[in-house]
């Protein structure tokens, strides 16, 4: 989810976790941080760290929100929907899949094979 091995995504939500569950948000691995707004709302917290970052050209803002898109284009951030991140994602699996073709010594292994198995040979 975070490219190199030195980004850090930030997911933001609005308002508190839920203490009810099991879940922890703290053991998500070094690059991944759920952050809660809690008093605040999660839209003055992102603006918050644009403001406060100094290269935001490197930051990239996954948002469907009209006001947070414009605040993040204005400070110099990359900006793109939710759609369009989840898009992205799914074509970069699609672009690198997994060889399933065969080569002609493989195949040959495993006729031999199935010849052994269901032939008796």
């Amino acid at each position: 989810m975070t490219g190199s091995p030195n980004n850090i995504t930030r997911i933001i939500f609005d308002g508190y976790p839920d203490t009810r569950g099991s879940a922890d948000y703290n053991d998500l691995g070094p690059n991944l941080k759920v952050i809660f707004s809690q008093e605040k709302s999660a839209d003055e917290l992102i603006m918050d760290f644009l403001e406060r970052a100094g290269n935001t050209a490197q930051i990239n803002v996954v948002s469907d929100d009209k006001e947070i898109r414009i605040f993040a284009r204005a400070a110099g951030a990359q900006v793109m929907g939710v759609e369009e991140f989840v898009m992205s994602k799914d074509k970069a699996r699609k672009a690198d899949p997994v060889k399933t073709e065969l080569n002609y010594t493989q195949k040959h292994k495993i006729n031999e094979e199935l010849k052994r198995l269901w032939l008796k040979k």
